[in-house]
């Protein structure tokens, strides 16, 4: 009777001791908070404040918003565990939006949006597609995407282009938050900054680069916003791409069909294509005129 006693009291010690163990790393019962402020966000009213009447702007400014989540004790001490907040979070407030992106328990960065967006990439609303990077007129780099309406309605929408390499825009760190500086695309053709969209119609929003990236950079990353509004609702459809950085200092595939591409956008008659025969008639004539530059005749019909 005492070894079955001692059996039972050992298997609800061990039970026990398996329900704290998962409660710790499994049930979120720690609260977590964080708060942003939308930097010039105003109550209705707040239009009419003087650009130098502190009070005025005090009286109809937002307070700082509130954002809660909550982990499990272990991630609360050691960081161990699932994370308090999503990786994004959406936030509206009055007729403003910001997107935040958080790291762990801190905000790491956000973008400020000047419309009440009700949705984060909604399903059947806009494709981005057939992006590319070429040569501007000025030798700056151009990133351009075309954005497509594939929903049954008719949509307003601007469009907004981040990229790296240091020469697509900048980032403001304000109040310790690095708000990401997303530049806004025209979008041909109707070259205005809101765009009309039927169903199955399409723009090419396109930025140029304010200077030439690193070209110690191999690649550029690239994000394409499309902020619309369908039946009286905003979305904010967002789309990342990483493109080859033709601006490296190398005349490659990359280059290549990037200065194509510009002197094609250039042209007014059809459109050039690589020849593959001239390549290898390029190749060789540089690799012969290497080794032995006196000579004239490269192996075809004429120099």
């Amino acid at each position: 009777m005492r070894i079955r006693w001692k059996r039972r009291t050992l298997l609800s010690v061990s039970a026990i001791s398996a329900f704290v163990l998962i409660f710790i790393l499994v049930v979120p019962v720690v609260p977590f908070s964080a708060s942003i402020t939308l930097s010039g966000n105003l109550k209705p009213g707040g239009l009419t404040c003087h650009s130098i009447d502190k009070a005025c702007f005090e009286k109809y400014s937002y307070p700082p918003v509130q954002i809660t989540g909550s982990s499990t004790v272990s991630y609360s001490l050691l960081g161990v565990g699932p994370q308090p907040y999503p990786r994004e979070k959406l936030v509206v407030q009055g007729n403003e939006s910001a997107l935040i992106y958080f790291k762990g328990a801190s905000i790491e960065a956000a973008e400020l949006y000047f419309t009440p967006i009700a949705s984060l990439n909604p399903s059947g609303a806009v494709r981005i597609e057939n992006q590319s990077l070429d040569f501007s007129e000025n030798d700056l780099l151009k990133f351009s995407a075309t954005v497509m309406n594939i929903s049954p309605e008719s949509m307003t929408l601007y469009v907004r282009i981040t990229g790296s390499g240091g020469a697509f825009g900048g980032n403001n760190t304000i109040d310790g938050i690095k708000w990401i500086g997303a530049q806004y695309a025209q979008c041909a053709p109707a070259r205005q900054l809101l765009a009309s969209l039927e169903p199955d119609s399409r723009c090419v929003a396109s930025y140029q680069a304010e200077s030439n990236p690193d070209r110690n950079a191999t690649q550029l990353h690239f994000t394409v916003e499309a902020v619309g509004k369908v039946g009286g609702q905003w979305f904010l459809y967002q789309q990342q791409f990483v493109l080859a950085n033709p601006y490296n200092g190398h005349v490659n595939a990359e280059w290549v069909a990037a200065f194509m591409r510009s002197v094609n956008g250039a042209r007014n008659g059809t459109s050039l294509q690589e020849d593959k025969r001239l390549d290898d008639f390029a190749q060789l004539r540089f690799k012969t005129s290497v080794s032995n530059f006196t000579i004239a005749n490269f192996g075809f019909n004429a120099d």
